[in-house]
């Protein structure tokens, strides 16, 4: 089956995203970024779209080496369960990297689809069925079963990876067996939930009012699976974890309330905003907070998901800068007030966005006093490096290895010091755009060095640090981070 340039390019860019496991999608932002849109600026591909890019060797050399990174990434965790060998794991990387171009480039999958179940074409079946030969006879009938149970899976492990990384600093990390009750609770709830769900077709069918009842139940489903969740994990989770989950629920069914708003007000009749000829009927979440703000429903769903998020992004700073709850609550208050302000005010509420800046500085420093603020600023830039860190921590798990929360704070510095002398070295990304593809690749490679030397000093300097098996970990995680 052959695909045009624009279909294929955006299975890669979703195949590239969707893999990401353990190592977050923004940890990983240059490398796969840069990747993916020298490849879109390429000549040949702007200029023979209808043909397959894979086609161009270097293109799919570009492609190759993206599969692989989100490949090993996905399956790390896998391969340690399996306990692999690094021979057979660099074998069975290589091997699946190969059957995504084998896919891409076979057999048509499906040519219907029945109760929402794709129907199997015979030909793609049978690419499928040596595609499992192959695997099975690198790793064993047992540790194929292993790896379609961890694909079938792996939407739950991901969101429970997420989960941990909005935990707080004192909040115990998940253990690998709560990790599988957990996934079992999912899975029992996303399969009720699409029991009482209405069919896709029948949305995509649906006209008038009828529209309204299939999302009504769609929704309404889609909250009794968060019901049973959080029923069934209160005996798995302990306080904390529970607590965690339980306001990452929050912040979905914020989100979902936010867009049920969002398209009741782009609704022509239902608001001003979609009323004002000013205003297309394109807006979105995010991009066009500033037009949906002036929206009194909007506005309200708005700010509640904006505290939300902010409650989570600042999880740890009550307790760093010993904030009483009453000025903790202010503090989340003048966060979303300050994003609020700017988004009504676009050009910048004061003189400028400079004036606007130390404006919200005062605020800060006016209500943590000047100590609570420098400490507040000093935690705002090791934010990076502390999500990093934490991406390591989730990594290596809650085992025997964990990090401790001494090893963490000591990271973090260590993370922080070498990410920003990279960026200090680093060529700007304007750099990569109008320039020969010898520059370009001139440029990636002088990136590629940059990263070793920084993943370098990260590892001579968290010797002293951690054990070494922790040691073993780091390594094993920094090319894919």
């Amino acid at each position: 089956m052959k695909l045009s340039g624009a279909v294929l390019c955006c299975l890669a860019i979703a195949m590239l995203t969707g893999c990401t496991t353990r190592t977050d999608a923004a940890s990983r932002e240059g490398s796969t970024t840069d990747s993916v849109l020298e490849a879109i600026l390429e000549p040949f591909f702007a200029s023979q779209d209808g043909k397959d890019p894979l086609a161009n060797s270097e293109y799919r050399d570009a492609m190759s080496a993206q599969w692989r990174l989100s490949t090993e990434a996905r399956y790390a965790f896998l391969v340690r369960e399996l306990q692999l060998s690094p021979g057979t794991t660099d074998q069975l990387y290589d091997l699946l990297v190969h059957q995504i171009f084998e896919t891409l480039e076979g057999p048509t999958q499906s040519v219907r689809s029945e109760n929402g179940v794709p129907i199997l074409t015979p030909e793609y079946q049978a690419l499928k069925d040596k595609q499992d030969r192959e695997v099975a006879m690198l790793i064993g009938e047992d540790g194929l079963a292993k790896l379609h149970e961890y694909d079938a899976t792996f939407e739950f492990r991901n969101e429970l990876w997420r989960l941990q990384t909005h935990f707080s600093r004192d909040t115990s990390l998940l253990r690998e067996d709560q990790v599988d009750a957990m996934i079992a609770i999912m899975r029992n709830a996303d399969e009720a939930m699409k029991r009482a769900r209405p069919p896709g077709a029948d949305l995509v069918l649906a006209t008038g009012e009828a529209v309204e009842r299939l999302r009504a139940q769609g929704l309404e489903a889609s909250r009794r699976r968060d019901a049973r969740i959080l029923e069934a994990s209160a005996s798995v989770l302990d306080p904390a974890q529970y607590a965690a989950l339980a306001a990452s629920v929050r912040r979905e069914r914020g989100y979902l309330d936010l867009l049920q708003n969002a398209s009741e007000v782009i609704r022509v009749g239902k608001s001003e905003v979609a009323r004002d000829p000013r205003n297309t009927n394109f807006l979105l979440i995010g991009a066009n907070d500033d037009l949906l703000l002036k929206d009194p429903d909007y506005r309200r769903a708005w700010q509640l998901q904006t505290r939300l998020e902010a409650e989570s992004t600042y999880i740890d700073v009550p307790r760093l800068l010993n904030l009483s709850p009453g000025l903790a609550d202010r503090f989340f208050d003048l966060q979303v007030s300050q994003r609020q302000t700017r988004l009504e005010n676009p050009r910048g509420p004061y003189h400028n966005d400079e004036e606007t800046t130390r404006n919200e500085e005062h605020q800060l420093a006016a209500l943590l006093g000047e100590h609570g603020f420098a400490q507040l600023q000093q935690w705002q830039d090791s934010l990076d490096a502390r999500y990093r860190v934490r991406l390591l921590q989730i990594d290596i798990g809650a085992g025997p290895d964990a990090l401790q929360l001494e090893q963490v704070e000591a990271l973090v510095p260590i993370f922080q010091i070498a990410d920003l002398e990279m960026q200090r070295a680093s060529p700007p990304l304007t750099a990569r755009l109008f320039t020969t593809r010898h520059e370009r690749e001139r440029l990636n490679e002088r990136e590629r060095n940059l990263r070793r030397q920084r993943d370098a000093r990260i590892h001579g300097s968290a010797v002293a640090i951690l054990t070494p098996a922790q040691l073993a970990a780091l390594d094993a995680w920094l090319p894919r981070s």
